[in-house]
Formats: structure tokens, sequence, C-alpha cells
């Protein structure tokens, strides 16, 4: 009893000067099981009202130990994962394990029982027990070819590594110390609420199931002696059996492929990681693109981003964009980013931001170079010089742009309103002119346009337009030839066209055109053909237009029907003093060849021969074939065309002309007619 009282009172002599002054280690109290039904309502109800008046506090008082055990838990299942990976390579791909399949296969013997044998390895050479609250060495077990380690040593060297942790990191129960690593040595802790368990690795690591096995003996030591480690004073009596359970620690078997770690283990966890670096890498340039992307916008005038988020593996943006700034896709492209992987919906919308309302106004008035316009407050100011009609339609067209209530005119020197006037008379003047049809008209930003039909044969605007007083240079023109069909312009295209002698008029009756005078046989053919071409003429009237080929043409024909040409008896010879008669004779078959040829041909002279002979018709048209044919050969003679003429013996009939001589002349002559090509 004594002994007990002594040692007794050294644990409490230790506690105390361990804890400082006034202060109780909660890591070193334990409650009886008495005190903790007592205390039990009111912590109760404490955390019930702290976690109703604010939950937050409790949370944050948990998060630490949720977190630890989640930590320890997540990295308890990696580990145990790499392990197994690690043992598939080392019992199928290794040598070691293609080595134990054929000793398998050899021995008969399960693979599995070869592993089993070639695996039993005990790394645990001593494990401690220790007191929790004391510190001190409750029990102690140990490999017996491992050298004994002095345990009450070893304890308070824990204990007091455990209190500088603690001390000095003012660490949470939480983060307590569970690996100490000395060299080659390794030391397990596990710690209960307790007792802690210490278990010395000489060499190696330890295993992972090794912490399990601890923290299973370390359960059933807390609970079968419980009553026991509550009353601990030093005594180590009420501890029976507990050497069996730290025994059984010793005995902990190292599972394959926790001693070796195979090649082709860390290359298979070494691809998902590269994999996932270069994944992160791309994902990470994208989110920065993205990124960057989404802080232009957000600086630009006139863009407005609504939303940004995920719809599927698309990005999704919806937002508003004034026109007048770049489209938000193209910039879209611009910072790198595929736009087929964005979904963009985009609305327009007038933006009221000064410059682009400016801009706006600018492209609608597009004012000269000569004006200056500012913007303030919604006051739009003009000045400079600028057309008068360019300062009134001003403030009508931008009359409905948003952010611009009130307009300023007065600060623009107005030019060429004389200009106006000229262009009014201008106007007038062409509207007048027949040939010239205008179709649009009007002032541009620095001049006036006009643009039209005209007709070829009018009077040049152009050339009206210098008369008028306008510069040439302030006015575009633009005229598209066509035929008018004014009467005037009829008639002149006419006399153009047809191109008519000085001797012929032409007038303009509806849409007949009537020609009056003189002209050739040539140049009324022509204009008969022509005249189908003429813009508004249907028909031509030449009843009072003279063909003076065919007067001529018509006088020789008479000139040729009272030639008579007589024959002697013998039917050889002229009659004499025929001579002179003859050579008019060849001058008008020249001037008749003359006249056939001007009119197209189609004309010829008949040679016709008479006779007066016997009753014999017969023989009378043998003569006057002869008759006609000695004149034919005397035409030759003269040099003029024979091809006008025709011979033709007209028997024992006389020509009317030859009625008029006497009966001698009659017997043998010739006569001439006139006659149209059959």
């Amino acid at each position: 009893m004594t002994q007990t009282k002594n040692s007794d009172s050294v644990v409490d002599q230790k506690i105390k000067a361990d804890e400082p002054s006034g202060y109780l280690s909660p890591r070193r109290f334990v409650l009886r099981e008495e005190e903790a039904e007592v205390v039990r309502p009111t912590v109760e109800r404490a955390i019930l009202l702290s976690s109703q008046h604010d939950h937050k506090v409790l949370a944050r008082a948990l998060s630490s130990v949720v977190a630890s055990a989640l930590r320890r838990s997540i990295t308890g299942v990696l580990k145990r994962a790499i392990v197994r990976i690690n043992r598939f390579f080392v019992l199928n791909i290794s040598g070691e394990g293609i080595r134990w399949r054929l000793e398998a296969f050899r021995t008969g013997k399960p693979f599995g029982q070869i592993v089993q044998e070639h695996s039993m390895i005990s790394p645990v050479s001593q494990v401690f027990l220790i007191h929790r609250r004391t510190g001190l060495l409750i029990e102690q077990v140990q490999q017996k070819s491992h050298l004994m380690h002095d345990g009450d040593m070893v304890s308070g060297m824990l204990t007091a590594i455990q209190d500088f942790v603690h001390d000095s990191f003012r660490a949470r129960d939480a983060g307590r110390l569970e690996v100490i690593r000395i060299g080659d040595v390794t030391v397990l802790l596990e710690q209960g609420p307790l007792v802690i368990m210490a278990g010395i690795i000489s060499q190696g690591f330890a295993p992972q199931n090794l912490r399990q096995t601890f923290r299973r003996a370390v359960e059933q030591i807390s609970d079968d002696y419980h009553e026991s480690l509550v009353n601990f004073k030093g005594d180590s009596g009420g501890f029976d059996g507990v050497t069996e359970v730290l025994e059984s620690c010793l005995k902990t078997r190292l599972l394959v492929g926790e001693d070796r770690f195979s090649p082709l283990t860390g290359l298979t966890l070494l691809v998902p990681i590269l994999l996932l670096v270069i994944l992160g890498y791309f994902g990470w340039q994208q989110h920065m693109h993205w990124k960057h992307y989404i802080d232009s916008l957000s600086h630009r005038p006139g863009i407005v981003v609504l939303d940004t988020g995920w719809k599927g593996f698309h990005r999704t943006i919806r937002g508003l964009h004034d026109p007048l700034v770049t489209d938000p896709v193209g910039l879209l492209i611009d910072s790198g980013i595929d736009a087929e992987s964005v979904v963009s919906d985009w609305k327009l919308y007038c933006s009221l931001d000064q410059n682009l309302v400016l801009e706006r106004v600018r492209s609608i008035l597009n004012p000269p170079a000569t004006v200056s316009i500012t913007l303030h407050n919604g006051l739009l100011s003009m000045s400079g010089t600028a057309p008068w009609h360019w300062v009134e339609r001003a403030p009508s067209k931008i009359s409905a742009v948003g952010g611009v209530t009130q307009v300023r005119t007065d600060g623009i020197r107005q030019t060429g309103a004389n200009q106006q006037l000229a262009w009014n008379q201008y106007l007038a003047q062409i509207a007048e002119l027949p040939g010239i049809l205008v179709l649009k008209q009007g002032r541009g930003r620095d001049s006036f346009f006009i643009s039209g039909m005209r007709d070829l044969l009018a009077p040049d605007p152009v050339e009206i337009l210098v008369a008028s007083g306008l510069d040439t240079n302030q006015v575009v023109s633009r005229w598209e030839p066509f035929q008018a069909l004014h009467p005037s312009l009829i008639v002149a295209r006419a006399k153009r066209m047809l191109e008519p002698p000085e001797d012929v008029e032409l007038t303009l009756e509806g849409q007949t055109l009537q020609l009056k005078g003189s002209a050739s046989h040539a140049w009324i053919s022509a204009a008969r053909i022509v005249a189908r071409g003429i813009a508004g003429v249907s028909s031509l009237d030449l009843k009072e237009l003279t063909d003076s080929d065919m007067e001529e043409f018509n006088s020789l024909a008479s000139i040729f029907d009272e030639h008579v040409f007589y024959y002697l008896a013998n039917h050889r010879d002229l009659w004499p003093g025929q001579e002179k008669e003859l050579r008019q004779f060849v001058v008008d078959v020249n001037s008749f060849e003359k006249i056939v040829r001007r009119i197209g041909g189609g004309y010829h002279i008949d040679v016709r021969g008479h006779v007066l002979g016997s009753g014999n018709a017969e023989l009378n048209q043998k003569a006057s074939e002869a008759i006609a044919d000695r004149f034919f050969n005397l035409l030759k003679s003269q040099q003029v065309d024979i091809k006008l003429f025709v011979k033709r013996g007209m028997g024992g009939i006389p020509s009317p002309m030859a009625a008029k001589s006497d009966t001698r002349k009659r017997e043998s002559h010739v006569s001439f007619q006139t006659v149209a090509d059959e």
C-alpha cells in the first residue's frame, strides 16, 4: 500500500509539474463515468443552443476535425490504390513474380501460398503501450532477434516530443503527431483517448495495414481496460492479457508490393499525371483567353455583357452591342478562342455613349470637311462652313438620334444660295427643250446632281449648264441616250439619216413623212429603205417628190420612139442625109445607158426591122429581121453598149413614124421602142 501511495503521489507530482500554474491541459483531463453523466446534459444543451444561435460557430469547430479525418481517409485510399497497382505489376510482370509462378507450377502449390511464404516479413521490432494522461509506460513487447529499447526512456521521449509540438505550435488534437523518423528508424504512433501505441520499425517503412492493426489494438485495449486506464497512476496491475494484444502487432505481414516499387507503377502513375497537367495547362490557357476576352468587352463602350456561363461543354455569353462597335464574335476570334466552342447571343441596341452618339451623327449627316461637330450633355453644336441646303436638312436628319436633345447650327457660315437660283433656272430651261427628259435631280454633299435621258439631236445639257453660269465642276450629270418622238426631232433625225438633196423638203404629218422637191432615183430608192428605221415614221409620202432620173429617162425614151432610119432599095445602105441623125442617136444612146445605170437597170431598146414586101409573110419576116440585124451591126461599129439593144423583126408592118414618109423610104426601115426587161 505504501508503494502504491508513493507511486500515486509521484504521478500526481508529475502531472502538477507538467501543467502550468492555473492551467489544466485538456489533453490530459479525463472525466470519470459518473462525472461524465453529470456534465453530459449541460454540454448537450450548450451545443444545441450554440447551433441555434449561430450554426457557423459549431461548423468551424467541427470543420478541422472533419477535414483532417477526410484528408486522412483520402490519403489512405490513394495509398491503397498505389499499393494495389504496384502489387499487380510485382506479381505479374516483375522477375520475382514470374519466379514465384514457376515455383507454384513446379511444386504444385497455389500461387497465393507461394506469395504468402515469400512475403512473411515482420517489420515491427518493438511495440510500446503508453498511458496518454500520465505519459507512463504500461507495457512493451519486442521481437526476440532485436535489441531491447528501454521502455521508460522511449515513453518519456515521446511524451516530451508531443508536449513540445503542442506547446510550440499550438497543435490541436486533430493535428497530433503520427510518425517520427530518425535515420532508418521509424516510430509509428496511434493515439487513442486514453493510451498511445508506439511501434518501432528499425528498417524500411511502415506497411499500409500496420496502422489499421494498431488502431484496432488501441480500440480493443481502450474498451477492455477502460476503468484501469481511467484510474491508472503508475500501477501495471489490472492489465492482464494486454501483452497478447501487443504481440499481435509484431506479427504484421507486409502486403505484396509494399516492400518493392515497380518502375511500371511509376509509369502508370506518371501518364495520368502528365495528362492531367497537359489538360490543366490548356484549360488554364483557355480560361485566361476567356478572362481576357471578357475584360476587353467590359472596357469597350457600346458592349454590355449580361451573362456568361456553360451549356454542356460550350461556354455561353449573352449581351448587347451597338452596331457601330466591333462585332464581339470577331473579337472572340482575335482573342484566340474557337468561335464554335462558344454560344454567343448578342442583341443590337443603340448605346448612349457620347463618342458613339457623335459617330452615329456623323454617319447620318456626312458633314463636309469644313464642318466641326461637338456633343456635350445632349447639345450638338456645329461650326465651320457648309452649303446652305446641307445646313437646312441637318436638324431634321438627326432629330430621332438618341443622346441628342438639342442642335445648334448658328456657328456655320452658309454658302451657295446664288448657285441654287442658277440651278433652278437651269432646270426650268432644259424642261422646255424637246428631247431632254429629267428623271432625277437634287443636291449632294458638295454639288448638284442630275440624271435623265437625252436625244442626241437635242441641245447638249452641258452646254446649257455652262451658259447658265453654274460651275460644271459642281454639277454631276448623267444622261442616257434615247430617241425622242417630238416632230421637230423626228424631222431632224430623218434629215440626218436620209441626207436629202437641197431641192428636197421634209415635213411630218402625223407619222407620215412628206417629201417635196426633186431627187435622183437612187436617193429615192434608198430613202424608202432608210425611212423604215426612223423612229416615229410609219410611212413616206412621195407624191410631191420628182424623180429627176426617171424624168430624163422618159424624155430619152420618147426621143427613141421618134427615131426612124431608112434603107435604100438594096437594103444595105442608109438613105443619104441620115449621118447627122445617126450621130445624135449615138449620143442619146450613151445618155440612155447612163440613165439606166443610175436607175438600176431594168430597161432595153428594141431595134425593130420593117419591110414593104410581097404578101409572103415568112419572106417579109426574114427580110425585116435582116434589116434589124444590119442596123444592129451598124451600132456595134459606133462603140455603144450593144447590151442595151434587142433585135426584133416586125415583118411587113411599117412603124407609125414611117407612115409620114414617102413610099420608097418605107420599103425598108428600122424603128425603136424603150421596153422594160421582163
